[in-house]
Formats: C-alpha cells, sequence, structure tokens
C-alpha cells in the first residue's frame, strides 16, 4: 500500500525530538499518539466542546448588543423637536432626518450632516421617489434612541412602518409652541 501526504507528515512529526516542534505540531503528535482519539465517544466530547464554545461566545455577544442599547439614554419623544419642512439643511451640523417611502408606507429614521445630498442619494438608489418629512439637529445618539422608541415598528435597519401621520404624532411640534 502506498502512503499518502498525511501518512508520510505524521512519519515526520513523530520523528522530531518535542523541542523542535511547534506548539501546533505537539498538539498534532498527541493526537496520532493516542490511538481513542477518533473513537465515537471522544467525537462525540469534542463536538460537545465546540458547542459549548459558539454558545458562550454567541452569550458574550448577546450581552454586548443588551449593554450597547442600555447605555442609550431612553428619550420621550415628545421632547424632540422636529422641523417639519422638505426643505432640507445643507450645513455641517448633525441632523437626524425623516424620509418617506410613500410606495412602501414606509419612514427612514437617519443621520447625516448633509441631509439634501443624503435625500439626492437615496432617490438615485431607488425607483421610488423618497420624500423629506422633517429633520432635527441631533447626532447617532438621538437617532438610536428615536430608533429605540420605535423599535415595535421596526422592519428593517433604520426602516419604520410607520405613516408620517403616525410618526410625528408622537414628536413635539415647535409650530404650536
Amino acid at each position: 500500500m502506498e502512503k499518502t501526504a498525511s501518512d508520510i507528515v505524521r512519519e515526520r512529526l513523530l520523528a522530531k525530538k518535542p523541542s523542535e516542534l511547534t506548539d501546533e505540531q505537539k498538539r498534532l503528535v498527541q493526537i496520532y499518539r493516542d490511538p481513542d482519539w477518533f473513537s465515537p465517544e471522544r467525537v462525540t466530547a469534542r463536538r460537545e466542546e465546540v458547542a459549548a464554545w459558539y454558545e458562550k461566545k454567541d452569550a458574550k455577544k448577546r450581552a454586548r448588543k443588551a449593554r450597547h442599547k442600555t447605555n442609550v439614554k431612553l428619550i420621550r419623544l415628545s421632547r424632540v423637536k422636529v422641523k417639519r419642512t422638505d426643505v432640507a439643511p445643507r450645513s455641517g451640523d448633525w441632523h437626524v432626518y425623516f424620509v418617506h417611502a410613500p410606495l412602501a408606507g414606509r419612514v427612514k429614521i437617519g443621520v447625516s450632516r448633509d441631509v439634501a445630498g443624503r435625500l439626492h442619494a437615496l432617490n438615485q438608489q431607488s425607483a421610488e421617489e423618497y420624500i423629506l418629512l422633517g429633520w432635527t439637529k441631533g447626532t447617532y445618539t438621538l437617532e438610536r434612541a428615536i430608533h429605540l422608541a420605535l423599535d415595535e415598528h421596526r422592519v428593517r435597519g433604520e426602516w419604520f412602518a410607520l405613516t408620517p401621520d403616525e410618526l410625528f404624532v408622537n414628536f413635539h411640534d415647535p409650530v404650536f409652541d
């Protein structure tokens, strides 16, 4: 019977002195010398070990996401003053904007320094014509807080299943000040 490449590698590793081996190679030698390594019980145990490792990793990820959500200051939307206009600001300040997709019946809540440019980019990327509903001064923190406050209406990402009227019922209207 002809030797395979793995047989040759195994022989060479087993012939080397332990001091000449890397940690990975030492692990391989340990595997090659252990006759029970491929027994069904050992394979099952290793699978359970790997599954436990992934579960621990996922738990850490879920905990990190939960911390991220709780770090956001919860706000009362009635305190956010939204300028309801279709004229977008073109300044260097950060703004949280509200864009309506009439055909989809959805509202996008995003943040940008150039709301007019962002609206133009959105319209270039879609066959649908998006309409600017309004904006307010604010950064990612305010945007994230608004997203959390409206989380039950979230469809995906920054898109929410709301009509403009449903959206602005929650916000402070500076027109009536």
